[in-house]
């Protein structure tokens, strides 16, 4: 049975994953475990494992990989509106691990997210960091993200500022953004946010709804025997 899409319709990005597209509003991509909170309500149940930038059972049956950046409108609707949801009825219950890899798609400021973000993880606080900055509602063509942003938002979530700030201006993550940025372009898939379904693209444009999610989740569950 082939996997359904992830990718929605809502959601897609359709312009150049370039740097110099400031202004687009899409881009278009060439071919240590804690009990922190997810960035969510409530703390994750036990066997539900938060490690860097995953979130979920280690013996989840599907995992879903997302590609993302944090300047990307969409990205942020589907962290804020459907990526909840999703923790809720299938993260939490042991159904799905979710792992996020943030991307350059809009230069400067999605690389300074990115490492940022990596220096949340470094702390065991992706999670709260990752929704933190999609709430800011950040924009390729403001360029109004700052390393002072970074810090304050960082500070508000009471991580430990020293290391956070070492990391941070020292650059201590920024090859390794660039890596994984590296691996999304050569990935093949078009389009951010991009999804990986148990490895496999989800390619196919649905609706949007946390509905749709949820049958495609539930298809693959079955198909899965679970």
């Amino acid at each position: 049975m082939t996997i359904a899409a992830i990718l929605l319709s809502a959601l897609l990005i359709v312009l150049s994953y370039v740097s110099s597209n400031e202004g687009s509003t899409s881009a278009e991509l060439p071919d240590g475990s804690t009990t922190a909170q997810s960035g969510n309500t409530t703390e994750p149940r036990p066997g539900i494992v938060v490690s860097g930038m995953s979130i979920g059972s280690p013996s989840a049956p599907v995992t879903i990989v997302e590609y993302t950046d944090f300047q990307c409108h969409y990205c942020q609707k589907f962290a804020l509106e459907i990526e909840p949801l999703i923790d809720q009825y299938y993260i939490q219950t042991g159904k799905v691990r979710f792992v996020v890899k943030p991307v350059v798609a809009f230069g400067d400021e999605s690389r300074l997210a990115a490492e940022a973000s990596e220096c949340a993880s470094e702390q065991n606080q992706f999670w709260p960091y990752y929704h933190a900055l999609m709430r800011l509602g950040l924009s390729s063509s403001t360029e109004d993200f700052t390393v002072e942003t970074a810090q304050e938002l960082a500070q508000q979530l009471g991580l430990n500022m020293t290391l956070f700030n070492e990391s941070l201006t020292s650059g201590k993550f920024k090859d390794k953004v660039l890596q994984d940025d590296a691996e999304a372009r050569g990935r093949g898939f078009k389009a951010i946010p991009a999804f990986y379904v148990n490895g496999v693209l989800a390619d196919e444009i649905v609706e949007g709804s946390f509905e749709e999610f949820s049958k495609i989740l539930d298809a693959e569950l079955e198909r899965l025997g679970e």
